[in-house]
């Protein structure tokens, strides 16, 4: 967790240093675009720009979460990212040589979930989604349902229902106000 919490500061910091065109390009490339990606289908808003390929289309779903609006946002995801990764890691652990694959998986799904519901909450047109609130959420949502007992049971129906209950462009703490 610590590794994938580093990547997102990583990737942040090289957006922020690198020249205002190519931070143009990360951000057309990897940010999700409901009216490109509808477009890409066939049914975006008029004169909405497609993705160059399918390929193009489907990389935003779990790329967006390497790009943030700012350092706060960045650094606070991966605060979140190392705090339920670590408690989620422990768990998923018990039994096994290293629960980093489920782990990963968890933070991978709920991302695309987020990700997924962003577009159907967008259609046919709406803002760009970044940042790893998604996967930091399912990570939170994951540990609510191991309190509860469910350790093993964090890829299940229950788990999903939880995790897309969950803001994707908020963190865990925009129940409180603050948007990140």
């Amino acid at each position: 967790m610590a590794g994938l919490a580093g990547l997102i500061v990583l990737a942040h910091a090289v957006r922020v240093v690198s020249p205002i065109s190519w931070q143009g390009t990360m951000l057309s490339l990897a940010s999700l675009q409901p009216d490109r990606f509808w477009a890409t289908l066939g049914l975006g808003a008029p004169g909405a720009v497609p993705y160059d390929t399918p390929v193009g289309a489907l990389m935003p779903l779990l790329m967006d979460a390497f790009l943030h609006d700012g350092w706060g946002a960045a650094i606070l995801n991966a605060a979140l990212v190392v705090i339920f990764g670590r408690l989620v890691h422990a768990s998923l652990s018990i039994g096994r040589k290293s629960g980093a694959i489920p782990l990963l998986i968890v933070f991978s799904a709920s991302v695309v979930g987020g990700s997924l519901l962003h577009l159907v909450t967008q259609y046919p047109a709406g803002s760009a989604l970044i940042g790893a609130s998604g996967g930091a959420s399912g990570l939170f949502a994951a540990w609510v349902l191991i309190q509860e007992g469910r350790g093993g049971q964090v890829l299940s129906k229950r788990f999903a229902t939880v995790s897309s209950s969950l803001p994707r462009s908020t963190s865990p703490f925009g129940w409180w106000g603050l948007p990140l």
